[in-house]
């Protein structure tokens, strides 16, 4: 103990010191430019220099000289005039500075955009993102699945559950109860997306199988759920670990517990099962097209989103991590990667290799960091949270063939032929 105050007395001294040092050497400049205007200007060319004069070497002649200049008072309008005008352009600077702030934090953090027309827009928005046009044979295909899913989302009973976060928000989840289930899949949607968007072609054959209940929840700021903006996971894993405390304590609820999550939301259930309150809840985690690090898929977003020079992308990505920022959150703090080691319970990656927006050396990245082998489905050509649609009859059989293996579970389809 005794040596660690003496440390810190030696760092505190040396601190100072340092901090005395520094402030002579920027004052005395300051200090010589008033003695020097305070001697006669040939005492400017003494030698050696004085440093202060004497004192009855002292004299004002030189302000009297500077005062009763015609030119003077016009030469310090000016300077008033400049300096003013300074001040006024960098304060415009500043307000633009703070307009694009909030508006990159609104657009980023804001609460999640549901005109009435969302589900056609993001009808276009997966075809757009492979390319596809309504009127061909993916398209098409595509569509009608993600129609299907949507309808059964609708059309099959569920219940509204509202519980609080942490900091007091209230959250929401839709739960598909399932006769005879002995299992339950938590489902966490992407960044400013839905259930309906992100599962939807998945959702039939989870329902249909038979073994499992679906929590679909609304991540905060999305939906039904409150709050004023997302986190990219920070605050949305202790929001899951609240989830899955709920499904535990309610008994019709059954156990074990699936996280099941897309994009952010796969990130989102990665940080969630890394909690040591969740570390014996947690039956398996599925992680599709999850990035690894927050600060790694801003500088991946920037260069793909803008083409800058490779020296550039980095400070750009850092001034974009700084702005959000501002909103109080430490978004350092997601990153999934270093607590992959110590998750001793079954994983399954899905990743697209098209995927530009969170590639896919995320996945693989948090594949390498793992301790126990763990299994990652690449689709070839499928873009971001694209992979069940580019290939559906794959993803199925992964997905349920996973959830089967590592929640025992009775699938009814296990021994058919995919469709």
């Amino acid at each position: 103990m005794k040596s660690k105050n003496a440390a810190k007395i030696r760092a505190a001294v040396v601190r100072y010191l340092l901090l005395a040092l520094g402030t002579v050497i920027f004052t005395l400049p300051m200090i010589y430019m008033i003695s020097t205007s305070l001697r006669p200007n040939g005492a400017l060319y003494e030698y050696p220099p004085r440093f202060f004069p004497k004192w009855e070497a002292l004299t004002l002649e030189n302000y009297d000289y500077i005062l009763h200049q015609s030119r003077f008072y016009l030469n310090f309008l000016n300077s008033v005039f400049v300096s003013l005008s300074s001040v006024v352009l960098a304060a415009l600077v500043w307000l633009l500075v703070w307009y694009i702030e909030q508006r990159v934090l609104a657009k980023s953090l804001g609460r999640a955009s549901e005109g009435a027309d969302a589900q056609a827009a993001w009808e276009q928005h997966i075809l757009r993102k492979q390319n596809w046009t309504a009127d061909s044979e993916p398209g098409r295909a595509a569509l009608a699945r993600v129609r299907a899913g949507v309808a059964a989302m609708q059309e099959q009973p569920h219940e509204d559950v509202f519980l609080p976060a942490l900091d007091g928000a209230r959250l929401h989840a839709r739960l598909y109860r399932v006769p005879h289930a002995h299992a339950t899949v938590i489902l966490c949607h992407g960044y400013h997306s839905h259930a309906e968007h992100d599962f939807s072609a998945q959702f039939p054959a989870l329902y249909a199988s038979g073994g499992c209940n679906l929590l679909l929840i609304d991540e905060r700021a999305h939906g039904l759920s409150e709050g004023k903006c997302l986190t990219f996971g920070q605050l949305e894993r202790y929001d899951i670990a609240q989830w899955v405390h709920w499904v535990r304590e309610h008994s019709r609820v059954q156990r074990p517990i699936a996280l099941y999550g897309v994009s952010m939301g796969a990130a989102s259930v990665l940080l969630a099962a890394q909690l040591p309150e969740l570390r014996d809840e947690i039956a398996c985690v599925i992680a599709d097209c999850g990035y690894s690090s927050f600060e790694l898929e801003v500088t991946d977003a920037v260069c793909h989103g803008t083409n800058a020079p490779r020296w550039l992308q980095k400070p750009l990505a850092r001034a974009c991590v700084r702005i959000l920022r501002r909103s109080g959150l430490d978004f350092a703090a997601v990153d999934t990667t270093p607590g992959m080691a110590a998750l001793d319970l079954p994983i399954l990656f899905f990743h697209g290799d098209a995927d530009t927006f969170v590639p896919l050396h995320h996945s693989e990245r948090n594949l390498a960091a793992c301790r126990r082998p763990q299994q990652l489905v690449v689709i070839p050509g499928a873009e971001h949270a694209m992979s069940a649609q580019v290939d559906p009859e794959r993803y199925r059989h992964e997905l349920l063939t996973f959830l089967w293996r590592n929640t025992n579970y009775l699938w009814d389809e296990r021994n058919k032929p995919l469709k």
